[in-house]
């Protein structure tokens, strides 16, 4: 193994065999001559006879740079790469046959990682905390977005080879929770998931929302912070009493409130099942109350919070756009502002040389800003932690915002339900007789909510999950097509073949859009990639090569984006020759 002490010439110890991408391979080489500021290398996005790729020149002047000029002439000297022609600011470029076959063959014997990317950031730990469901209700269509933005982030980081936890928040304490309470005292009926054949999230979510329905109208106490909605005054009702009694310790408090969250959190679980999403870590608001009482005494003492003249604790944010954080109600009632800075606070030793990344609605951008400022005042610097707050806009549908209070919410087992009985599932079903339908509708309904910029709000019409040319459904018929059992066999790279050749070629890019993913924190690059080769292998001419090649190509995609539950065919156990399984 060559040092930085050997007289050779750096650039020969690329060995482009070792590499196994071709694009990477190139860049390096043009940096360690010094040219990366002046040639960077890209891939046509449909196959051309004439190049396999193309160094675009940054600057006008590229030509009379010694360092572009070496660099090219180096490259073109190693025989592992042929430049072909100029084109203006473009230098289009072969790559030898040897190279690209050395690739082609690991992609159709599908080893672990057949594109090398879990190398890319080893050692790295990050925890993503997302969903942060309330225990009253199902999961709906506002959920499914916070679940496939941070899912995905996750998927990403792993396939970078990156320890990822997934943890959740769970609101199971607050107004909301009483009002589910009360509502199944006054609704419920004595009914139970067992008894009624009612999945527990559905039955709560049903008591709940007939409770709120039947309130008077409540202010808020700022209509622009959704974390004090019907919390920001003293109501008094039963909804509250209940909580009060819970707070106390009676028995039948107690064992209410414990069975309405076990059945909403069972039926939760159901629903991340059906998703291929798996949770490593939950925490529980209703744990970290009495520190929450804590930090309140504590600010108090520092004067880092205040009283107001109603009572209420309040932290003074400097911002006029929103002067006041709501801690306490002048009754000493805990907001969900303090309850979400509480869990925080006291479980912040869990991320001890993590980097967080915490996904959350634009309705909670207030809180997310002002906890984390009131978290550098109460702890010191060596007990804090990098990270990054990721804000996606709200889900809105032709009557507006979803508001799952007022009832009328889509809900993502309903979702998954119509993809599965849409004709699409049908047709595909049909046509390839390896398809698992509750996979592909994962990758139908998580897909819809990776194909917009995360801030824009996401516009949901009728039958939006169900149409055919919907960006999962694209994916999905590019991974049934490549699963095709007439495509299995042994190994048969082929180069010369224009369509092959530009799949194994361009199958470089993701791995750099994944590490360009982890890097930004978002996705949505990596998504259209894959969703644009989808589309262009569906109209390829078949052949079993490209196919099998396919597999690993938009395989290793699904596993990145947080679309495929275990990250093998889920509908096949089919494998190329010399392939090996997956961990």
């Amino acid at each position: 193994m060559a040092t930085t002490d050997d007289p050779l010439d750096p650039l020969d110890w690329l060995n482009p065999l070792d590499w196994l991408n071709p694009l990477d391979w190139l860049d390096a080489r043009v940096s360690l001559a010094g040219a990366a500021d002046e040639l960077v290398a890209a891939v046509p996005q449909r196959p051309d006879r004439n190049k396999d790729a193309t160094l675009i020149v940054r600057h006008s002047a590229w030509g009379a740079s010694d360092a572009a000029r070496d660099a090219v002439e180096r490259i073109g000297a190693t025989g592992d790469c042929r430049v072909l022609r100029s084109d203006g600011d473009r230098l289009h470029v072969r790559f030898a046959d040897r190279l690209l076959e050395a690739l082609a063959t690991r992609l159709e014997a599908r080893p672990k990682d057949p594109l090398c990317t879990r190398r890319l950031r080893n050692g790295r730990v990050w925890v993503v905390n997302f969903i942060d469901p309330n225990t009253t209700k199902a999961l709906h269509i506002g959920h499914l977005r916070n679940i496939a933005v941070g899912h995905s982030l996750a998927g990403a980081a792993e396939a970078c080879g990156i320890p990822v936890t997934r943890q959740i928040r769970v609101g199971d304490y607050g107004r909301n929770m009483g009002e589910a309470m009360a509502g199944y005292l006054a609704y419920g009926g004595e009914r139970t998931p067992e008894s009624s054949g009612i999945r527990g999230d559905r039955l709560v979510g049903e008591c709940y929302t007939r409770y709120v329905v039947a309130l008077a109208p409540q202010p808020d106490a700022s209509p622009a912070d959704a974390a004090l909605t019907r919390e920001g005054h003293v109501a008094g009702d039963a909804a509250e009493r209940l909580l009060e009694r819970w707070r106390a310790g009676e028995e039948q408090a107690v064992r209410l409130f414990g069975d309405l969250r076990r059945w909403v959190l069972e039926g939760h679980e159901a629903t991340y099942g059906r998703l291929g999403v798996s949770i490593d870590r939950t925490l529980l608001e209703s744990e970290q109350l009495d520190h929450a009482a804590t930090i309140v005494e504590q600010g108090l003492d520092t004067g880092l919070f205040r009283r107001a003249g109603s009572g209420a604790t309040v932290y003074d944010t400097g911002d006029p756009e929103y002067e006041r954080f709501l801690l306490e109600r002048a009754d000493g009632f805990p907001t969900q502002h303090l309850r979400y800075i509480a869990t925080w606070s006291a479980t912040r030793r869990l991320y001890d040389g993590a980097h967080t990344i915490n996904i959350m609605g634009s309705e909670w951008r207030h809180m997310g800003k002002y906890t984390e400022s009131i978290l550098r005042e109460i702890h010191p610097p060596q007990e804090r932690h990098p990270a990054s707050d990721i804000i996606y806009e709200m889900v809105v549908s032709e009557s507006g915002v979803v508001k799952s209070s007022k009832g009328g919410a889509l809900l993502i087992d309903d979702i998954l339900d119509e993809i599965l009985a849409c004709e699409s599932m049908d047709e595909l079903r049909r046509r390839h007789d390896r398809v698992v339908v509750e996979d592909v509708a994962a990758i139908v309904a998580l897909s819809r909510c990776l194909t917009e910029p995360v801030h824009q709000r996401m516009k949901i019409r009728p039958g939006a999950f169900i149409d055919a040319a919907g960006p999962g459904w694209q994916l999905a018929r590019a991974w049934a097509q490549a699963w095709d059992p007439a495509y299995d066999g042994q190994l048969a790279p082929d180069v010369d073949d224009p369509d092959y050749r530009f799949l194994v070629v361009r199958s470089s890019l993701h791995r750099r859009l994944l590490a360009n993913c982890v890097a930004q924190e978002q996705v949505l690059p990596l998504m259209r990639f894959h969703i644009h080769l989808a589309n262009w292998f569906t109209s390829a001419t078949p052949s079993a090569r490209l196919a099998r090649a396919m597999r690993s190509v938009l395989g290793e995609g699904l596993v990145a984006l947080g679309l495929h539950p275990t990250g093998i065919p889920a509908w096949s156990t089919a494998r190329g020759a010399g392939a090996e399984a997956r961990g």
